[in-house]
């Protein structure tokens, strides 16, 4: 009996260590109203998939872009890959996902490719140079639209788990 119970009590004493809290959520702060937002439509563009691709940028109060140049200082955020129903022809209202899973109604997850960054991400820039970027592999935004005027609510998240909460109200220009 007595071996039991050297045995036994360092088991009880694992199973009974105390209850520790969650940690508290991380958020990233970055100070960020979107002023101004483009998309375009890129049709068909995996042939291995029926799906319309789109592509996403908005951008802060600060920064102004022309052609493919940003100019300024602020925070762009892109979601290079869209993905809704071969028959659209613009972003549709509804509740989208951030994976890398390519079905409707979600945006390709953060990824480095061939040397850059695409898919879902913030980048800080100053003067048009950037500073930082933060790469998004999950989350969602929903988007709801009437007449010009296009509404988002986005809830991201980084691959160390801080979350970014940001919104958008606005007209999207297509190129």
């Amino acid at each position: 009996m007595k071996h039991s119970l050297f045995f036994f009590l360092p088991l009880l004493l694992i199973a009974c260590k105390p209850y520790s809290s969650p940690s508290p959520k991380k958020v990233l702060t970055v100070d960020t109203v979107f002023t101004s937002g483009m998309a375009e439509v890129h049709g068909m563009y995996y042939s291995h998939l029926e799906r319309n691709v789109y592509s996403l940028t908005l951008l802060s109060k600060g920064l102004t872009m022309r052609g493919d140049t940003l100019f300024g200082t602020g925070s762009e955020l892109v979601f290079t890959d869209i993905f809704l129903p071969s028959d659209t022809r613009a972003l549709q209202e509804g509740d989208y996902k951030v994976d890398s899973t390519a079905t409707t109604f979600s945006a390709l997850s953060a990824m480095e490719f061939e040397g850059a960054i695409t898919g879902t991400y913030l980048l800080l820039l100053s003067d048009g140079l950037p500073q930082r970027v933060y790469m998004f592999p999950s989350g969602s935004f929903t988007l709801r639209q009437w007449d010009d005027t296009t509404d988002m609510e986005i809830h991201l998240q980084t691959f160390d788990s801080q979350t970014f909460d940001a919104t958008y109200r606005g007209v999207i220009q297509y190129r």
